[in-house]
């Protein structure tokens, strides 16, 4: 008839689909795509905490799965993935010139990335000439990058934000002294706040998934400036 009919179907955590079928007939598995749909679906972010701001991200193609039927969410990030997540999030342009970060090579898949993010005062390297891309990414250097984003995109300097609440930590006293004005920025604005409700845990790896989380925070300020 030329029309297809929608069958429903599961799909299970191993990614595989099961589907209850009438008769032998020809089949196929679709993709709907639209304002409120993925355009992948993950085994294994099914029921996860982060599930919808995975879904919206790779909706906007800011963020993909690590093979074809896994997202792996609570896996690590490295500084180089989560600065790749920014670069395509805030749509920064190409640098106009590079930087010399030994660790950063010419044939690199992120030197790009890193490059713009760069230019654009995002990042910096852990020092003059290195940047780890390949090592992860913790939660203090990611509330960095997140207000060095916010900063980028409103146009505003750090003097300019007020902190109107201090987050109190419980470990406090270990977030290094260059992330302690932007942790505290971070949770101000929302954007990155604590590990659970007494915590930070400065120094903890963040995983894809929390990336993913911070990353939606900041789209939504962003929408929300936009529209006023």
């Amino acid at each position: 008839t030329g029309i297809w009919n929608n069958l429903g179907g599961v799909v299970n955590s191993d990614g595989t689909i099961t589907v209850t079928l009438p008769h032998f007939s020809k089949y196929a598995v679709l993709e709907k795509v639209g304002t409120n749909a993925s355009l992948k679906t993950f085994y294994d972010i099914q029921g996860h905490w982060a599930q919808k701001e995975i879904d919206q991200l790779v909706v906007s193609k800011i963020i993909d799965g690590m093979d074809e039927t896994s997202f792996k969410p609570d896996a690590n990030l490295t500084r180089a993935q989560f600065v790749a997540m920014l670069f395509r999030a805030l749509k920064l342009q190409n640098p106009s010139q590079a930087v010399t970060f030994d660790d950063v090579t010419n044939d690199s898949w992120y030197k790009d990335s890193v490059y713009a993010a760069h230019e654009a005062n995002i990042v910096n390297g852990v020092s003059d000439h290195k940047f780890k891309p390949e090592a992860n990414i913790t939660r203090e250097q990611m509330a960095v990058m997140m207000v060095n984003a916010y900063l980028h995109v409103t146009n505003k300097k750090l003097s300019d934000i007020t902190i109107t609440t201090v987050a109190k930590y419980a470990d406090s006293g270990s977030i290094s002294d260059w992330a302690r004005t932007y942790v505290n920025i971070a949770s101000s604005l929302g954007l990155l706040t604590g590990y659970d409700e007494t915590n930070f845990a400065p120094a903890l790896d963040s995983s894809r998934a929390q990336a993913a989380v911070v990353i939606n925070r900041l789209l939504n300020i962003i929408t929300s400036n936009s529209s006023k």
